[in-house]
């Protein structure tokens, strides 16, 4: 079962006018597992219609996480209830996905953290503040606040429990890529930057687009 037929089966039963509200699809290596999130429900339950995570395999399609939209300590905010961006690794042992929460405080809510990373292990759960994302080995959890611009971008060792400071978050465009072996690759202010084992350098941008796209590519 390869990832175009998995897919091609979950945007059937979503059927055609709700092909939009299926995103954040992850993958395991051999394309059998695929997770996403989506604010539909399966037919027949009580599911809740905001963003839940939802895996698809040859056993079919099955929830596999949601939260119930309630109030939080502070009037400000909801609590973490849209459930997000999920990520896998490639051997489908490590999950990860983002939890977000409504903020009513207008401008007050540009500095306030309203995303909650989750990683699921085989045999615990990590809650971090703001989003993350693992690495294809499942080893490594990159967390990131684009909220908090003090704050900085840090490496998590899921084996070890080491944590490691990456950059500060306001030099950091939100997409990064971490991989396998814990290399971090992100975008500047002005530059594409490779960051590992605490050094970084610097791959210079083009200054004139050109027609031809360029790839840049990492092991794992």
């Amino acid at each position: 079962m390869r990832l175009t037929a998995v897919t091609s089966a979950v945007f059937l039963f979503a059927g055609a006018r709700c092909f939009a509200q299926f995103h954040d699809l992850a993958t395991v290596n051999d394309g059998q597992q695929v997770y996403f999130s989506s604010a539909l429900r399966l037919r027949g339950t009580d599911q809740f219609f905001h963003d839940k995570i939802f895996r698809y395999s040859s056993s079919g399609l099955e929830l596999v996480a949601e939260r119930d939209l309630a109030p939080s300590t502070d009037p400000r905010f909801s609590n973490y209830y849209r459930l997000l961006e999920p990520d896998v690794s490639g051997d489908g042992k490590v999950l990860s996905y983002v939890a977000a929460r409504d903020c009513y405080g207008g401008s007050g809510c540009i500095y306030q953290e309203i995303n909650q990373g989750l990683v699921e292990l085989q045999w615990f759960e990590l809650t971090l503040p703001g989003k993350v994302q693992l690495s294809r080995s499942g080893r490594y959890a990159l967390q990131f606040s684009s909220t908090a611009p003090l704050s900085q971008v840090v490496l998590k060792d899921l084996t070890t429990g080491a944590n490691t400071n990456v950059a500060v978050t306001y030099n950091i465009s939100p997409h990064q890529a971490v991989t396998s072996g814990g290399t971090v690759v992100y975008f500047g202010t002005d530059s594409l930057y490779v960051w590992s084992a605490g050094q970084t350098r610097s791959i210079a941008a083009p200054e004139t687009p050109t027609s031809e796209s360029s790839t840049i590519r990492l092991a794992g």
